[in-house]
């Protein structure tokens, strides 16, 4: 492995040229029984032409359709014969197909996941049928009134990008997917150049690598280099928008401009944590404890290689939301000009590192960290490592980049369901008597 390895300062090997210039990040936990594998593609929604919409997501579910040698039953029995699971997922930024199964198991997983992402024929017959999968679940997407609303934010926030899409697209955007431009997509997008390959548990890393050399494909068809997305423009809206539900959702954003650093990342998660994360925290004391105005309260910090976005979501009464919305402006100005306290930001640091901690024992947490940080900065990191950034982190710093980031002239707002006169002035975006 000389020239084609090397190993983190805190721990997690990493391999480089593996057939077909694939990457295998490798996190071994000794006490571990079970393992966790993620074949992972800097490929997501937000890779999509506009004549492309639902593209990835598609080829998430086609996968499991059948390849030159495993027909959809045989993919479906194959993890559960060993008492493992098999599942996939696709986010604006990437694209992974996972199992989870007892470490001595993981040459099985390897073999069928490459082949899965690899060798998939995209029978016509097996195509237009998920093809009406995937349209249901577009529908039952409609149906959710919280994901309704979430989509509806993102729209408007990032209007006319692919950023802003749906993930898996408008049901007419599934009905009008060519099956032979989806496959010429799935091969530009999904080679094994561009695989990065997650493992995290208790496994022999040689026997691992083993597996990689004889199921990677070694002839890798020419990918498609990642583009330089255009530059993320958010808009500006405070805006009321009817939608099918019972209760008024709120939701608020604050753009945050590149670039990221791992410390962003720390200061950022902690601040959400003291912000909106926990039961503990600012907004669930003040909105739903104290003034008992709303059952789902949350925030999150995300970010991504070129956008970020530091976001609220709550959910309450039509009747209650002027009141909501009052409380809330006093919340974010206080914590905008003050940042955290030093006991709050104690208990945030204790949070994190805590559920931290916790979600070590999980091997699919573990490998689905690898490849996040990866892809954010190339520097993936033990549990241990991510434990001790935390614990090391100054309350001043922290504060410093609450102040930088958090500027309430930026948030973006939209009410989604029931609104009204009253919603829509409690907004701020237009008087009404």
């Amino acid at each position: 492995m000389a020239g084609r390895e090397r190993t983190s300062a805190d721990g997690v090997r990493i391999v480089r040229d593996l057939p077909g210039g694939a990457v295998a990040l490798l996190d071994v936990e000794p006490r571990a029984r079970g393992a966790a594998v993620g074949f992972w593609y800097p490929t997501g929604s937000r890779d999509e032409a506009d004549d492309q919409k639902g593209y990835t997501h598609f080829v998430e579910h086609m996968v499991f359709k059948g390849t030159a040698t495993r027909g959809p039953e045989d993919i479906a029995r194959e993890a559960d014969r060993v008492g493992g699971w098999l599942n996939a997922f696709t986010e604006r930024e990437a694209t992974c197909f996972h199992c989870s199964l007892p470490g001595s198991a993981l040459p099985l997983a390897i073999d069928l996941l490459s082949d899965m992402a690899h060798r998939s024929v995209f029978d016509p017959a097996e195509f237009e049928r998920e093809r009406e999968v995937v349209m249901n679940e577009a529908w039952a997407a409609l149906d959710d009134p919280e994901e309704s609303g979430q989509d509806a934010f993102i729209a408007r926030l990032w209007p006319g990008q692919a950023i802003g899409r749906k993930i898996q697209g408008e049901p007419e955007d599934v009905a009008a997917i060519d099956r032979e431009r989806l496959v010429g997509y799935w091969r530009e997008h999904f080679g094994p150049s561009r695989l990065v390959v997650a493992i995290a548990g208790g496994f022999d890393p040689d026997e691992v690598l083993r597996a990689l050399e004889r199921s990677l494909p070694r002839d890798a068809a020419k990918s498609a280099p990642r583009p330089t997305p255009p530059p993320v423009a958010a808009a500006p809206f405070r805006a009321a928008e009817a939608g099918k539900a019972r209760q008024t959702h709120f939701y608020a954003g604050i753009p945050l401009e590149p670039p990221f650093d791992r410390s962003d990342y720390w200061a950022l998660s902690i601040a959400s944590a003291a912000w909106g994360e926990a039961m503990g925290s600012r907004l669930f004391l003040a909105l739903r404890e104290r003034a008992g105005l709303c059952y789902s309260v949350w925030s999150g910090a995300g970010l991504s290689r070129d956008a970020g976005l530091w976001s609220v979501f709550a959910s309450t009464r039509a009747a209650s939301f002027p009141k909501l919305a009052e409380l809330y402006d006093a919340e974010l100005a206080r914590f905008a000009s003050g940042g955290l306290e030093p006991a709050e930001f104690a208990d945030a640091v204790s949070h994190l590192a805590g559920s931290t901690e916790v979600g070590a024992d999980d091997m699919e947490f573990r490998m689905r960290r690898l490849a996040r940080q990866w892809f954010f900065d190339g520097n993936p990191e033990t549990v241990e490592a991510s434990v001790e950034a935390l614990r090391s982190a100054a309350l001043d710093s922290v504060n410093a980049t609450v102040r930088r980031r958090v500027d309430p002239t930026m948030e973006r707002r939209l009410a989604w369901g029931r609104v009204g006169a009253r919603v829509e002035a409690a907004l701020g975006r237009k008087e009404r008597p």
